[in-house]
């Protein structure tokens, strides 16, 4: 009796959901931001994440990222997961710890230094975690998962 319930619970289980979590490595370089929306915008695509929702997303990982290039030591690794009960995505970037020599940049004072003000705004939650010499900036979204009909990219 109870293999006839198993079989009849496997057969009402859903299709599995794409990955949840995913990280990728990212070059320490100026393309590193273009990257790493491209890897999100494809796991946000995977989760069916509306427009609206994506393009905060995007921007939240990639002011991330430049925060890494621009402060941090390598190596940069983009962290992009999605909490069912939420609905949320949280973004996050570890980084090698802070850079040891200041970062020269030929732009005016007035061209940075509003990432993580522009995070804070889009967040509903967002904090630094440091560990192993390393530190993770992270940020969590609000997400609307399953796009409504006709909603196409």
């Amino acid at each position: 009796m109870e293999t006839t319930r198993e079989l009849s619970h496997a057969a009402c289980t859903p299709a599995p959901l794409p990955a949840d979590h995913r990280s990728r490595r990212l070059a320490h370089r100026a393309d590193a931001a273009a990257h790493a929306r491209r890897v999100v915008r494809s796991a946000l695509d995977d989760w069916q994440v509306s427009d609206d929702d994506a393009h905060s997303v995007l921007l939240v990982a990639s002011e991330l990222v430049t925060n890494a290039l621009q402060h941090a030591e390598p190596p940069v690794v983009l962290h992009v997961s999605r909490e069912r009960a939420g609905p949320q995505v949280r973004v996050g970037v570890t980084d090698g710890g802070p850079r040891k020599q200041p970062r020269t940049s030929p732009r005016s004072p007035g061209e940075h230094g509003r990432g993580l003000l522009i995070v804070g705004a889009l967040a509903i939650e967002h904090g630094t975690n440091s560990h192993a010499g390393r530190t993770t900036r992270w940020a969590s979204l609000p997400a609307a998962y399953g796009r409504a009909q006709g909603d196409e990219r």
